[in-house]
């Protein structure tokens, strides 16, 4: 049975790399979403990113907490975090990584490189045993991101028998996910407004339910 679940994950982990390495060249499909899929900008405007239907999310300043709606303990964050100067994405990913090392029977499974709308991320996979019981194996997924002194986490967390079913939603998550450009003060560049008279000739209207939306921050 073990090595069952340790194959779902190996299987989970090659789909999901090669989903995640073509990150940066994702344009909107509109076959990619569903009807419950919502857009979603944050608020200072530090990031937009499409969240995969099954989760109910809480935007708590610059960390979006999302839980899976299907009573699977699925846990999903997104987080801009302040860094030194001086910190680097290796050195982030490394610290990171020495956190759950402390977990019971932890286990690096996969520490990848790849690159996210132009900018070089780091991809952690791994594994441990919830309170160190071997029948509660946990699987975790982080992607880490850095533009000027902002670090951009993105943290998935599930139960290892069910992550095979979150490796398409992850794969959208981070193809969608769009990190803004960082002014020398730590700010995020905001779009400029687009006049009227400028065409979108070509592209096809995005549906009313995946517009940003700013109204609300809990979904």
């Amino acid at each position: 049975m073990k090595m069952l679940k340790l194959s779902l994950w190996v299987v989970g982990l090659t789909l999901l790399s090669s989903q995640g390495a073509n990150a940066q060249n994702a344009e909107w499909n509109p076959a990619l979403f569903k009807p419950a899929d919502k857009a979603f900008v944050q608020q200072e405007g530090y990031y937009h990113v499409v969240i995969p239907q099954g989760f109910t999310c809480e935007e708590k300043k610059r960390r979006l907490e999302c839980r899976s709606a299907k009573g699977d303990s699925a846990l999903l964050h997104l987080e801009v975090v302040n860094i030194p100067a001086n910190g680097t994405l290796e050195l982030v990913a490394l610290n990171y990584e020495r956190r759950f090392q402390k977990k019971s029977h932890y286990q690096l499974l996969q520490k990848s490189k790849l690159t996210v709308d132009g900018t070089p991320a780091i991809l952690h996979s791994l594994r441990y045993d919830y309170l160190g019981n071997v029948q509660t194996p946990v699987a975790v997924q982080a992607l880490y991101l850095v533009r000027q002194n902002k670090l951009f986490l993105i943290h998935f967390e599930c139960a290892l028998q069910y992550y095979a079913g979150y490796v398409q939603a992850l794969g959208k998550l981070y193809n969608t996910f769009k990190p803004a450009q960082i002014d020398p003060g730590g700010h995020p560049v905001l779009p400029r407004a687009k006049t009227k008279n400028r065409t979108t000739k070509g592209k096809p209207p995005v549906p009313n339910n995946l517009k940003p939306f700013l109204d609300g921050r809990r979904f």
